[in-house]
């Protein structure tokens, strides 16, 4: 509020809840007295704006700053920690300016309680009206478009707008627009399930998609607790398979549903948490595509819009869900030369979803497409890059999957993995392990000079009980290498290996080799004092 010549009724109600919600009673009623006793001295030469500054004398002078638009910012230089009767005080004194019934400001809580209240009866009845209209409106939802659903949810969500987007926000959306429909066929039911908790979760996640408000992907606890739940829900509808053959007739409402579907994911950022994409590929994958047979039509159909989409949407067409779309479609057609180019495409634009390609080896594997699935693999293994682990582990699980079958497939994998080195070096090693390649595992360590003392013996323990001769050279090396740090912690380093190297020794029946090579280190290393001492604490030398 800017002081003017004058107070409109507006300015004076939001002041009056400002002060409700920032004083208590008894401190109003407590600046009322300083008021009326003239202890409120006004600074205007230095009042700015909502700014008002003034010295109220109590036990001593304290100076106040008060601003009008928000009472929490103000301060007193009493000892009192919040609301004061000294900013109580001035905020009375500049009432009175405006001629403005203090009454209302000094009994701010109860004033406000009695216009609540009659508000409140008010709204209860038209709310009984509002209600009784959506319940009549809910009669016809067997026969409303998917268009006429969603602005039916809008009116039956509406006296929530005003709630935080937590999960109790989201149960009270939900139960709006689930409660008061009629019964309905199992397809109906199905899509009229996923319509309404899609909508209810767009509705969580749209106050955070404004560029004031933007977390991204990332949402305020409970709000991201609540989507999470209620995107949990619809996946457990996809994985019920929709009754079309009994109910032909709701293909239009199917078409209906990939249409606004679509529409949605078109618009999505990638770093938002997305809404419509997830439902638009569930309802391709779960519903659309496992009763098209040889019939390409509907995927020809859908090609052209997407392909149109790029017209219709102009500079506000995300390429992203546009590219991984169009691929998606080519994939159902059989069109893979089509699919891959989509993809690369995609590969090099920000925040593209790196599972989105594990969806196809998915899918060949469920279908057990095998010849198939070898060639989506060495495609789509490039296009991963330097990922987390997670996607390697699922990437190179579809590889063995596919070697169990076609054994022949296996040398490919392997070439995969060196390929995509250095990101696979962890997958590439526990391949390695779990295969018994053990001179390989042990080639790979010693080229990027792996330290031994990184492992726990858990790790080698496979290797020193197949082939423990292997692991005399990683040994040696890295013996070699804490030597040169000529220190205390690297002989003892050095020392601990040493142990090892004499047990592999003993273990391969080479007493006598190593007793000529540590002879043979200790004279090279005579003048090294410190490792010496080490040694002879070890007792590798007497």
């Amino acid at each position: 509020m800017v002081p003017s010549d004058s107070i409109t009724e507006q300015q004076w109600n939001d002041l009056v809840r400002r002060a409700a919600s920032f004083f208590d009673d008894l401190t109003l009623k407590r600046g009322y007295q300083y008021f009326k006793q003239g202890k409120v001295s006004r600074i205007p030469g230095e009042e700015s704006g909502d700014r008002l500054l003034a010295i109220v004398r109590g036990s001593e002078d304290y100076r106040v700053e008060l601003s009008l638009d928000s009472l929490p910012k103000s301060a007193c230089t009493c000892p009192v920690q919040g609301g004061c009767k000294h900013m109580a005080a001035l905020l009375l004194d500049f009432a009175e300016e405006y001629n403005a019934p203090l009454h209302e400001l000094v009994n701010a809580r109860s004033s406000l309680a009695m216009k609540a209240n009659a508000s409140s009866k008010l709204s209860i009845v038209r709310r009984s009206e509002e209600q009784h209209v959506l319940e009549q409106q809910a009669l016809r939802i067997p026969e409303m478009s998917v268009q006429e659903w969603n602005e039916w949810f809008q009116l039956a969500v509406q006296p929530y707008e005003n709630m935080h987007r937590n999960p109790q926000y989201a149960a009270s959306a939900l139960r709006a627009v689930l409660d008061p429909k009629p019964e309905l066929t199992p397809a109906v039911e199905m899509l009229f399930q996923m319509h309404a908790r899609l909508f209810v979760l767009a509705k969580l996640m749209n106050p955070y998609r404004s560029s004031e408000h933007h977390f991204g992907s990332y949402l305020p606890y409970n709000t991201d607790l609540a989507a999470s739940e209620l995107q949990q829900s619809i996946v457990d509808y996809f994985d019920k398979r929709l009754p079309l053959e009994q109910e032909p007739e709701q293909w239009t409402r199917v078409k209906q549903s990939i249409d606004y579907l679509r529409r949605g994911m078109l618009q999505e950022r990638p770093k938002d948490r997305l809404c419509y994409g997830p439902c638009y590929y569930e309802l391709w994958a779960s519903w659309v595509s496992p009763h098209l047979g040889a019939e390409p039509t509907l995927l020809r159909e859908e090609l052209a819009r997407l392909e149109a989409g790029k017209d219709e949407f102009g500079d506000t067409l995300q390429r992203t869900p546009w590219l991984l779309a169009r691929a998606r479609m080519h994939f159902y057609l059989g069109e893979d030369p089509e699919a891959w180019v989509l993809l690369r495409q995609v590969s090099t634009l920000e925040g593209y979803l790196t599972y989105e390609l594990l969806y196809y080896p998915a899918e060949l594997e469920h279908h057990e497409q095998w010849e198939r699935m070898v060639v989506w693999l060495k495609v789509i293994g490039p296009l991963l890059g330097n990922r987390t682990q997670g996607v390697f582990d699922n990437y190179f699980g579809f590889w063995e999957s596919v070697a169990k079958k076609r054994p022949e497939a296996e040398e490919q994998m392997w070439e995969m993995l060196v390929s995509m080195l250095p990101g696979t070096r962890r997958m590439y090693e526990q391949k390695l392990i779990e295969h018994g390649k053990w001179r390989e595992w042990m080639d790979c360590q010693l080229s990027m000079g792996s330290d031994p003392l990184e492992f726990r013996v858990s790790e080698l323990q496979p290797i020193e009980k197949e082939a423990p001769e292997l692991l005399l050279p990683f040994y040696h090396q890295a013996v070699e290498r804490c030597i040169l740090q000529k220190n205390r912690s690297g002989y003892k380093q050095a020392v601990k290996m040493l142990k090892r190297i004499s047990k592999i020794y003993k273990k391969l029946k080479l007493e006598e080799r190593w007793e000529l090579f540590i002879a043979a280190f200790t004279f090279r290393h005579s003048r090294l004092r410190a490792l010496q001492e080490e040694l002879r604490r070890g007792k590798l030398i007497p």
